[in-house]
């Protein structure tokens, strides 16, 4: 005996319920998964990854290339290469702190990720 034209509708329809459910749940699983695989940077503290990254000559870093520092923003830098072209050179790294704007506390900050060439630097 086969099934009648009503019970035929109510399968079709329970069917269609179905896949319904089961695409609104995959749909979901994808919505709250989604976040898992995101890789973003915003969480990672500069400071971590700074010395390892970056260390910049001071007698040849672009104004651009001393942005990346901590602390050191566009008027900074610039006054930064100012001070180099205006005396020559750095000859130790603690004549850093003779730009205006640099102290002991943005010095002590940035030292790590500073050189003055082959074998200075200290």
């Amino acid at each position: 005996m086969g099934a009648t034209k009503t019970e035929k509708r109510l399968l079709a329809l329970t069917g269609l319920f179905l896949a319904a459910a089961l695409t609104l749940t995959v749909a979901q699983r994808n919505r709250e998964n989604r976040d898992l695989y995101r890789v973003t940077t915003d969480k990672i503290p500069t400071e971590a990854v700074m010395p390892a990254l970056l260390v910049l000559n001071l007698n040849t870093a672009t104004a651009a290339q001393l942005e990346g520092l901590p602390k050191i923003g566009p008027a900074l830098a610039q006054r930064i290469v100012d001070w180099r072209e205006e005396n020559g050179g750095f000859t130790a790294l603690e004549q850093i702190q003779e730009v205006q704007g640099i102290g002991e506390g943005i010095f002590a900050e940035i030292r790590d990720n500073l050189t003055i060439g082959e074998g200075g630097g200290e």
